[in-house]
């Protein structure tokens, strides 16, 4: 099936506290987005890149991809105000139109492994939608307020992941009713979860870190160190 992968990398990075977008800063001499990208452009099926970037940054972002990627269909669109915002400018695209897989991916994980990438397109393309997920290693307490209101079984619980996987006749309805309803949500799935569709969960890695904070910085040199 041809899949498209639409990167949402509009964000500042105001909560890493850097001078630039923290997907642009660099890890053991490459920027994080690149490291990002790496994976995704060795899978065949994966025809186009679609990455909405913050309109001061696309000039770059271009230059990046042409210098590392100069065989792969990379199109950059300018991203909105919100993640949702950008995923939805990128779903604009025509190269959506000729997609039956699209896959949604946090500029900023630079660790996922292609293994994963192929293991959602596949539970993507049997069930229509799949995710990423891990079991939470500490103890989960639902609070209220200040206090311990119930302690939650976490066996039963993921913390989710991306790249996140969907059939096109699923995830475009999903974004579109959003939009019409002024419904917003943290990742694509919640928004396939509104519109009642079942959502396949592949086992993640506890290595497939979202880079946030500093110290996130430093966990993601310590990873690369080690993989060399």
């Amino acid at each position: 099936m041809k899949a498209a992968l639409i990167i949402p990398a509009g964000g500042e990075g105001k909560r890493l506290g850097a001078d630039i977008p923290k997907q642009y800063i660099r890890l053991l001499g490459k920027e994080i987005i690149i490291r990002t990208l790496e994976p995704f452009t060795e899978i065949d099926c994966i025809e186009t890149i679609i990455i909405a970037a913050h309109r001061n940054w696309i000039d770059k972002l271009s230059e990046l991809c042409h210098s590392y990627f100069p065989n792969k269909n990379i199109v950059i669109v300018e991203g909105g105000k919100e993640r949702q915002d950008s995923v939805y400018n990128a779903l604009q695209s025509k190269y959506i139109a000729e997609s039956e897989i699209i896959l949604v991916h946090d500029a900023v994980r630079p660790f996922v492994k292609k293994e994963l990438i192929l293991s959602i397109i596949s539970a993507a393309e049997k069930y229509g939608a799949a995710i990423p997920g891990i079991t939470p290693k500490n103890t989960i307490k639902l609070a209220r307020g200040s206090f311990v209101a119930e302690t939650i079984d976490r066996s039963t619980l993921r913390e989710i992941h991306t790249p996140q996987a969907f059939k096109s006749e699923v995830l475009i309805p999903a974004y579109n009713s959003a939009k019409s309803e002024n419904f917003s949500a943290t990742d694509c799935s919640t928004l396939v979860e509104m519109t009642g569709n079942e959502i396949a969960i592949v086992d993640s890695t506890y290595e497939n870190i979202k880079i946030t904070t500093a110290f996130d910085i430093q966990i993601a040199e310590m990873l690369l160190k080690a993989e060399k």
